[in-house]
Parts: C-alpha cells; sequence; structure tokens
C-alpha cells in the first residue's frame, strides 16, 4: 500500500502545476480521506463486511488496492477537469462523504493504524 501511494503521489504532483493553494489543499483532502478509507475497507473485506457493491462484501468483485488508487487518480482528473467552482464542489463533497464513511466505519471498530 506504501509504494502505490507513493506512486499515486507521484502521479498527481505535476497536475498541480497549474492548481492554486485551494485546489491543492481539497486534493489533499480528499487523497488524505481516501487512504484512511482504503486503509480500513482492507480489514473490512477481511471480515467480508465491506458494504460497496462494486468491491463485494470479501472484496471478490473488485480488491480495494484497486478500487482506492484508481478512485484517487479518476477524481483528481475529473476535478482538475470541471470548471471552477465545479471542481471544488465536488472535492468538498468527497472529503465530506468519506470523513463520514471513516467515521462510521471507525465507530464499528475498524481504526486507522499505518
Amino acid at each position: 500500500m506504501k509504494r502505490t501511494t507513493a506512486l499515486i503521489l507521484a502521479i498527481m504532483i505535476p497536475s498541480t502545476a497549474q492548481a492554486d493553494n485551494v485546489d491543492i489543499a481539497l486534493q489533499l483532502g480528499v487523497t488524505a480521506t481516501l487512504l484512511a478509507d482504503w486503509h480500513q475497507t482492507r480489514r473490512i473485506t477481511a471480515n467480508c463486511l465491506e458494504a460497496n457493491p462494486i468491491m463485494g462484501r470479501c472484496g471478490e468483485k473488485l480488491s480495494p488496492d484497486i478500487y482506492f488508487p484508481v478512485a484517487i487518480v479518476a477524481h483528481a482528473t475529473l476535478a482538475r477537469l470541471l470548471p471552477r467552482p465545479y471542481g471544488r464542489i465536488l472535492q468538498g463533497l468527497t472529503i465530506g462523504k468519506q470523513l463520514h464513511t471513516v467515521g462510521r466505519n471507525w465507530s464499528y471498530g475498524y481504526t486507522i493504524q499505518f
């Protein structure tokens, strides 16, 4: 997971050349919350309790180790392609949804330990 995270960040860094500090901060927030969810989801799928139908309860349809890197890169790309303010709205909504998801997972005992 650490190597994949480093690769994702290496891919995303050139896309920040035309972004301002707000765009960069929002994308870092999205990436951080998706990384936290990814960490939790690996343990959730190991217990066959995942609710995301794309992955399947045990991650049998799509591994979290594929789903989350693709989601992070796709989100960064979409946020950059959308005109302002829509890219920022997407990022804000994603951060809110991910904070809710990570918080819910945490309440079920899936803490974050890297």
